[in-house]
């Protein structure tokens, strides 16, 4: 993480920011753990008259355990202490204290148990969709990022090659689609991602289309025909009529979903980033800030 991110100037959608756990995600996660867990405990006797909680060798969470202590943390099995509470205080520091590779690798372990909870997977999911996290569940048994840090990568570019540019109003539209994703507003930050593209391209070439631009790029400066056709047709396709900008955006948020916003991010971001290339060797916009 940059300077600018650590102090929240250059804001990253949470879905692009990997290896991280948040706060909320970790409650979340716990509350499913705990609400799972606690379907297996059963009372046992103490002594005379008195009881506590306990994980049975019969019980799914009781066999996960158990387990744990033995395949996973390489304990011995005469040591397993079945104590509800005791486990429950191991399983928490987990997930209140370890990192993101201790949570989701112990979380995907438990995943892929034989014993684990029908129900497990879908509510760890849910959790990880609602902190709009940068994993998912994948097949109920895998955690895996919905994202690369290719994507990030252009996303972070993009902010600083505008900023350089002076071309604030495509960084604005970028750290607006990031902030939006973020919030779960997919239709709001595909708007914004187009946006980015729009305001280089009326920098570039005032009045003129995407492929006017284009045009004029390639007279003083050398455009692949297949790449500029790519990028007329992704620019077309989410700008037309038939399109994402109105199809979609105005139809409704229900039809853009989470991986319409992320893709339109990366693929604007690094548009931007190309665009402001191609056009400082043009001569169409400064080179520098």
């Amino acid at each position: 993480m940059s300077f600018e991110q650590a102090e929240g100037v250059e804001p990253l959608p949470t879905q692009l920011q990997l290896k991280q756990l948040t706060q909320e995600l970790r409650a979340l996660l716990w509350a499913v753990i705990v609400n799972s867990t606690e379907r297996s405990a059963t009372e046992a006797m103490t002594g005379y008259m008195g009881t506590t909680l306990v994980f049975s060798a019969q019980s799914a969470w009781g066999r996960i355990l158990r387990d744990k202590h033995v395949l996973r943390d390489h304990l011995p099995i005469d040591e397993f202490d079945s104590d509800f509470h005791f486990q429950m205080e191991s399983l928490k520091k987990i997930f209140w204290e370890g990192d993101y590779v201790l949570v989701f690798g112990t979380l995907q372990w438990i995943l892929r148990h034989a014993s684990c909870p029908p129900n497990l997977a879908r509510g760890v999911d849910f959790c990880l969709q609602r902190a709009r996290a940068a994993y998912r569940v994948i097949d109920g048994r895998t955690v895996a990022p919905i994202a690369s840090e290719h994507e990030r990568d252009a996303l972070l570019q993009a902010l600083t090659t505008s900023h350089e540019a002076g071309l604030e109003g495509a960084r604005a539209h970028l750290r607006n689609a990031a902030g939006a994703a973020s919030e779960g507003s997919y239709a709001d930050s595909v708007r914004e991602s187009i946006s980015s593209v729009e305001s280089v391209v009326r920098v570039m070439a005032p009045n003129k289309s995407l492929a006017n631009a284009l045009a004029e790029l390639q007279k003083t400066s050398h455009v692949h025909p297949a790449m500029k056709s790519a990028f007329e047709k992704l620019y077309g396709y989410a700008s037309d009529e038939q399109g994402i900008r109105h199809s979609l955006l105005l139809d409704g948020d229900s039809k853009v979903d989470e991986g319409d916003a992320l893709f339109m991010l990366g693929a604007c971001a690094s548009f931007v980033t190309y665009l402001i290339s191609k056009g400082r060797a043009a001569g169409a916009l400064k080179s520098d800030a």
